[in-house]
């Protein structure tokens, strides 16, 4: 029940070498060409989608045109690395990237999965396998009766977190999520290295922030506006006193980027894991050595 998080590098051009995706969402936007409203387009440079809201013609890249452009969000291919679940990125039949890694790594996490299963291969510099794990996605714990197993709708375990993987700079990270001839998506490949925070405790809980607006006119009447939900967790954890300047240091390290925040194999079933932030991390010291502390998570819609 080891609790820890793991810190995502940078995935830009350099890092996210191939794909099976292609980016081809929208036609690429071209410089001189007259736009319609509502009309989309796509820019490789930033990997995003962009909608015209004023008629016109478009003599500036929309990232740099506010006023004529709004950005909807990153392309298909890119989506797992834009740090949003809002998006995910999918694809027919099956959905492969290859990360080429600029420093020493040793986790990937996999966030709101739809997939038969999941690979992960990492080769050395010279393609030499260094490791290669599958892992089954059926998600099966809603079977409890006779019943539920002959009515059951396939469903699929929304999470997979490799950790102790041997990554060295410049050695590559193979994915694929296998959806056996349906459609395969993915909301956030989290790609890094695993901080050991200390160990889960009972009394911690879990639970989502609802987004959806809800306005009530003078007669009661409710009027819905459906929005994100967004995951939250308190852990209650336990850490060697010893360790607080090394845990506080990484957690000041992380701050302002959105991580996977994983309370150990142990506890999968207990769906605690989080992507996003740590809040206010203060925990009162104990001097026999063993400190017990609740760490906040507020999770990215």
């Amino acid at each position: 029940m080891t609790a820890s998080m793991v810190v995502p590098i940078k995935v830009n051009d350099a890092v996210l070498t191939a794909s099976n995706i292609p980016e081809d969402d929208y036609p690429v936007w071209v410089n001189g060409a007259t736009y319609t409203l509502g009309a989309r387009a796509i820019r490789t440079v930033t990997h995003s989608v962009y909608e015209r809201v004023v008629a016109g013609v478009s003599s500036e890249a929309p990232e740099n045109d506010p006023d004529s452009w709004v950005r909807v969000g990153a392309t298909n291919r890119w989506r797992p690395f834009d740090g949003s679940l809002g998006q995910v990125a999918s694809n027919s039949s099956s959905i492969t990237y290859t990360l080429t890694s600029p420093v020493m790594a040793d986790a990937v996490a996999f966030v709101n999965l739809a997939a038969v299963s999941v690979q992960v291969v990492v080769k050395d510099a010279s393609s030499i396998v260094k490791y290669d794990q599958t892992r089954e996605l059926i998600d099966t714990s809603a079977i409890s009766s006779w019943l539920d197993y002959f009515t059951y709708e396939t469903q699929y375990e929304p999470e997979q977190v490799f950790i102790g993987l041997p990554i060295f700079s410049s050695y590559t990270v193979e994915i694929t999520l296998d959806g056996e001839g349906g459609d395969a998506s993915v909301g956030e490949i989290v790609f890094g290295r695993a901080v050991i925070l200390g160990k889960i405790l009972d009394g911690s809980r879990s639970g989502f922030n609802d987004y959806t607006s809800r306005n009530i006119d003078q007669f009661g009447n409710i009027e819905l506006t459906v929005r994100p939900t967004a995951r939250k967790a308190e852990w209650r954890f336990a850490f060697d006193t010893r360790s607080n300047r090394r845990i506080q240091r990484e957690l000041e390290k992380a701050r302002g980027i959105k991580c996977f925040f994983y309370p150990g194999d142990d506890m999968t079933e207990f769906y605690l894991s989080v992507f996003g932030v740590a809040e206010e991390f203060y925990p009162s010291l104990s001097a026999g050595g063993t400190t017990i502390d609740t760490l906040s998570l507020v999770g990215a819609a």
